[in-house]
Parts: C-alpha cells; sequence; structure tokens
C-alpha cells in the first residue's frame, strides 16, 4: 500500500487510533462532513486509509506504526467482515471504521512520531 510507505517517507506512519476522543478528532480535522445524499450506504463514505490490517493474520488486526493489537476499536456494525479479501482499515466519516481491500485508492492519514 503506498499511502503507509508515503507516511513512512515522511517520518510517520498511518496513524493508530488509540481511543474515542483520538478517533473523533481524527474524523472532525480531516475528514469531509458526514452527507446522507453522498454516503447512501456507509462504506461509501469509509474512505480514508488509517494504519490496522490483519494481512499477516486473518482477524486479528494490529496497528502498522509498531505493530501493537487494536485496544481501542470502533468498528461499523457487521464489521470487519473480510468481504473479497478486506485486510486494511478505512476510517468511516461517521466515525466507523471499514475494512477494505488494500488496493483500493483513497486519501490517507499519517500519524508522525513524538520526538
Amino acid at each position: 500500500m503506498n499511502s503507509k510507505r508515503i507516511c513512512e517517507e515522511n517520518g510517520g506512519s498511518l496513524a493508530s487510533v488509540r481511543s474515542s476522543e483520538e478517533n473523533s478528532w481524527i474524523v472532525d480535522t480531516f475528514l469531509p462532513p458526514w452527507n446522507a445524499d453522498l454516503c447512501i450506504y456507509y462504506w461509501d463514505c469509509c474512505d480514508h486509509w488509517i494504519g490496522g490490517s490483519d494481512r499477516d493474520v486473518e482477524g486479528t488486526f494490529v496497528w502498522s506504526s509498531d505493530n501493537s493489537t487494536l485496544g481501542f476499536v470502533n468498528w461499523y456494525p457487521g464489521e470487519p467482515r473480510d468481504f473479497h479479501n478486506e485486510d486494511c482499515m478505512t476510517l468511516c466519516r461517521e466515525e466507523h471504521w471499514n475494512d477494505n481491500n488494500c488496493d483500493s485508492f483513497y486519501p490517507y492519514i499519517c500519524k508522525t512520531h513524538a520526538m
């Protein structure tokens, strides 16, 4: 996934989300607002990469920044479901998460590492 590489080349990683407050802040700060006319199905607006993946062990999502387990989770109800090999995580405009195909093209959210 190119977004992971780009984040790392710039001194960060795809965003890991460690709390409900952080999740809300990222959505409020970086994602377009929820629009029911555009987001007919929830997955239509789950379109920003964050750093969760279960590529190594199916069903066990970890953060790419440090390979740690998720801890805080905020999956959309019924997700993750691995529909057509969905191994990477997107953030939805209404704050839930969705698993998605890692080869899809979406904007991404990087998190820099504190020095």
